[in-house]
């Protein structure tokens, strides 16, 4: 009766240390997929946030350097309307210098007519006294 026991007891705890190794690993194999789904929703995660900073950092990258292309037209239209404002003014100033010059020609020329009219005359009362 005894043997009988023994083996008895012996098939029980078999089975019990079966069931127990049996349990843990179905755990274990429970906690690996739960930890496996865990690291790829975490590797999901990162790797959206991942996208959303990369696209967030060019659209800042691009805005900054639309910005600097719009100052940089800017720039240049300004200069542009000064030196032609500068050229405009220096145009003027050449043209007014021009007329200016102009009128001293025609007083000039006004005058030296003037001189030889009276150098004619004179001539003309000098050979008359002469005579």
């Amino acid at each position: 009766i005894r043997l009988d026991k023994v083996e008895s007891d012996s098939t029980a705890f078999r089975e019990r240390m079966v069931g127990e190794v049996e349990g843990a690993f179905k755990n274990a194999v429970m906690r690996i997929e739960a930890l496996r789904e865990d690291m790829l929703s975490t590797i999901r995660s990162n790797s959206n946030n991942l996208e959303a900073q990369i696209k967030a950092s060019l659209a800042s990258t691009i805005d900054e350097s639309n910005k600097r292309e719009l100052e940089f037209r800017q720039r240049v239209s300004a200069q542009i309307t000064k030196g032609k404002r500068e050229v405009n003014e220096r145009s003027h100033d050449q043209a007014m210098a021009i007329d200016r010059l102009a009128q001293r020609l025609g007083a000039m020329e006004a005058e030296m007519k003037q001189n030889e009219r009276s150098v004619s005359s004179l001539s003309a009362h000098r050979f008359s006294d002469l005579e």
